[in-house]
């Protein structure tokens, strides 16, 4: 049974949603979702043939200074940091930003602006701490 509501306020997406049982608020979550965006910080540990063999994440980069003055555990390898964007559902897609000659690049390998807040993270906490 179809249950169409009477008040001013139902229009054709309620009554749609309604007939074929979509509920209005999970897919608004799905919608929601789908756009998310989330960052994170990361300390890989690459080796001589440049393949990844190992990876730190954090939110904060302040927590992956010990990578300036530690060298890693495996045999010819070395750290490195980089900055990686994830979206979508299940924050599928991924983006990269690799610090370069002691500078952070503006843009993930993408071409998508790195936000200001990691360019200035970047600045005053990996690039200040003189640690060695």
């Amino acid at each position: 049974m179809v249950k169409i509501k009477k008040n001013k306020s139902s229009n054709n997406i309620n009554l749609f949603a309604d007939i074929w049982g979509i509920n209005i608020r999970q897919k608004t979550k799905q919608i929601r979702n789908h756009n998310k965006v989330d960052y994170e910080w990361d300390i890989e540990t690459i080796d001589k043939d440049g393949d990844n063999q190992d990876n730190f994440y954090s939110d904060k980069l302040k927590e992956l200074l010990w990578a300036k003055i530690e060298k890693p555990n495996r045999k010819n390898c070395h750290y490195v940091l980089v900055l990686i964007r994830y979206k979508g559902d299940d924050l599928e897609k991924k983006s990269w930003a690799y610090p370069e000659n002691n500078k952070m690049p503006t843009t993930f390998e993408d071409g998508i602006k790195v936000p200001k807040r990691f360019l200035v993270e970047y600045e005053k906490v990996w690039k200040q701490k003189n640690l060695t």
